[in-house]
């Protein structure tokens, strides 16, 4: 039962037990390979514990080859033809709420040049509070997202015909790191939410 050990990996790195939950995620990898959640949660544990660097490429290598094999059944990305008169931006983040992300964002978002740029936000997150009120209110275009899969959200997002699209989690919960291995947009970026590099196939730049 994968999701059990994903889960007791999960109680062992919030009580502190760094070790024990990297192998916790092993075993979960161990019984099923493409358990995308354990090979994010094992990557977690890598910026908490003393990890060689041979260790840290193997971890890394696997997430790599899980991930790419499971959005492989999704149809390749097309860039569109479509030219708007700004630029599009998306963001997708579980932390459109009172959270440390959104503290940072709020500001930048309020003096964003909207002459110059059509921000587009993805909330993929399942509670809503004063701060996403706010998001909501600055956003272009809002779209709440936590009931799609990966595979609507990465068709929603291409659709829109973003110029960038950033995502603002990398492997903390409720990430979509499957969406950007599908390519939803034409350049993919990682910022602010997570202190680490993902791994994550066509992710194009760190921030």
């Amino acid at each position: 039962f994968p999701a059990a050990w994903n889960n007791y990996g999960h109680a062992l790195l919030r009580s502190g037990a760094v070790e024990a939950a990297f192998q916790a995620f092993s075993k979960a990898i161990e019984y099923e390979p493409l358990y995308i959640s354990a090979h994010s949660n094992r990557i977690l544990t890598t910026l908490y514990r003393e990890t060689s660097p041979e260790v840290r490429q193997r971890v890394q290598a696997a997430y790599t080859r899980a991930i790419t094999q499971k959005v492989a059944h999704m149809p390749p990305y097309e860039k569109s033809s479509q030219v708007g008169k700004n630029i599009r931006i998306g963001f997708i983040s579980p932390d459109f709420r009172q959270h440390s992300v959104a503290f940072f964002l709020e500001s930048i978002f309020k003096t964003l040049d909207k002459s110059q740029f059509e921000l587009h936000l993805y909330a993929d997150n399942e509670q809503s509070d004063h701060y996403t009120a706010i998001f909501q209110a600055i956003a272009c275009k809002w779209y709440h997202c936590s009931q799609l899969s990966d595979t609507e959200l990465t068709h929603l997002i291409r659709q829109h015909s973003l110029d960038v699209l950033f995502d603002l989690c990398g492997h903390f919960s409720h990430h979509r790191q499957a969406v950007i291995a599908a390519r939803a947009a034409s350049i993919q970026c990682a910022w602010l939410g997570y202190p680490g590099i993902t791994h994550t196939p066509n992710l194009d730049f760190y921030l």
